[in-house]
């Protein structure tokens, strides 16, 4: 029959994707023998070195993080690739347990264990888990993410604001003079992109900017006021000294009647202001981009004779 203990650890437990310490379930009350015949009878099943699981819990991803996090003590913290799972980065995917520990912490070879300090600034939790905040999770995945995926998880972060350009910038400079690795390169993409910048809103966006880069053409201005004696809102991309403005159409976005006729209300009005329109589509960047580039400087090079 359940005692006051048992209802003590179960409880705590459930606060706990299903699972608790050792040291736990004796500061619940449980001593060495009652934690004995509790695994004996299958009711508590050993999940790590001095980590146990209710008996019947579903075996998911959090609870598998929960389970190292004990194993590894109350200052270890998720982080790097599986702290990107609990923030919902884009492209994130469920994958190992990945924990940073301090200093010296005895590791296990179960997990992917980082050693670092976090301080309490820089730590947070999700879904019950202890884990490292954006920025410091930004920070860790600098130091193992291929450079073309870091800067395209940079701007998504920075795009959907749960990112700040400013203080990451004075975070990474920070930590390149500790010589922390992955930083300097985070340090010169964010300092690229300088005071100011506007994120792109879309991969198609990104690639329309890094098609022309890659071109030497000079970078547009993202998100640019429309041009409209009568219309508020802003367009993908334009050099206003051409006064030239480039939309990029998706197909997603842009197959409903209403949608069509609004577009083109907007070149008009935008032609009314002097400005040429360009539309652009995924298709043209994928399989014509010396095209797309090929339009772009024509208009460049109109607007500057």
């Amino acid at each position: 029959m359940p005692t006051s203990v048992d209802t003590a650890v179960a409880r705590l437990a459930t606060r706990q994707h299903g699972v608790f310490s050792r040291h736990q379930a004796l500061a619940a009350g449980a001593g060495n023998s009652r934690i004995h015949r509790r695994l004996v009878a299958g009711r508590w099943t050993i999940e790590a070195n001095g980590v146990y699981a209710l008996a019947g819990g579903v075996p998911t991803w959090q609870r598998r993080m929960m389970v190292a996090h004990l194993d590894l003590g109350p200052e270890s913290v998720v982080s790097h690739r599986a702290a990107a799972v609990l923030h919902a980065f884009p492209g994130a995917r469920q994958g190992p347990a990945e924990l940073t520990v301090p200093p010296g912490t005895t590791r296990s070879s179960r997990w992917r264990v980082h050693e670092s300090t976090v301080p309490r600034a820089d730590r947070a939790s999700v879904d019950r888990l202890p884990v490292t905040g954006v920025t410091r999770t930004i920070l860790d995945l600098a130091a193992i993410m291929p450079p073309a995926r870091l800067e395209r998880l940079v701007h998504d972060l920075l795009a959907e604001r749960r990112a700040h350009l400013a203080p990451l910038t004075a975070r990474a400079a920070a930590q390149r003079m500790s010589g922390r690795a992955g930083s300097g390169m985070l340090a010169d993409l964010l300092d690229e992109l300088g005071p100011g910048w506007v994120p792109p809103a879309s991969d198609l966006e990104a690639r329309l900017v890094a098609t022309l880069r890659a071109a030497g053409l000079p970078d547009p201005v993202l998100q640019h006021p429309l041009p409209s004696l009568t219309r508020a809102g802003s367009v993908d991309a334009a050099y206003p000294a051409a006064r030239l403005i480039i939309e990029a159409d998706s197909r997603r976005w842009h197959t409903r009647a209403d949608d069509f006729e609004r577009d083109r209300h907007r070149d008009i009005e935008a032609g009314l202001c002097g400005w040429t329109v360009v539309r652009i589509t995924w298709a043209d960047l994928v399989d014509r981009p010396s095209w797309v580039v090929d339009v772009v400087a024509h208009h460049l090079r109109r607007a500057a004779a």
